[in-house]
């Protein structure tokens, strides 16, 4: 078994995957990260070339509200 970890300075996305042994071999293993205004989205994938086709192995979702800001009272 392999262990993936992802880990930011906040604790807004900190995560252990734990991925099985058979994900070795052909199949590979991708993550996407989607940083919004609002939320980051982190999805993690093995791809099985030979199908060809994907299985998500984890998901991770964090509310960041990147887009609110303090208003300036001057604004």
């Amino acid at each position: 078994m392999t262990n993936l970890v992802c880990e930011s300075k906040t604790p807004l996305l900190t995560s252990s995957i734990h991925l099985p042994s058979s994900a070795t071999g052909d199949d590979r293993i991708l993550a996407a990260i989607d940083v919004g205004t609002n939320s980051i989205h982190m999805v993690v994938v093995k791809i099985q070339p030979t199908l060809p086709a994907f299985t998500i192995i984890a998901r991770e979702k964090a509310t960041v509200r990147l887009g609110d800001r303090d208003k300036r009272p001057d604004a």
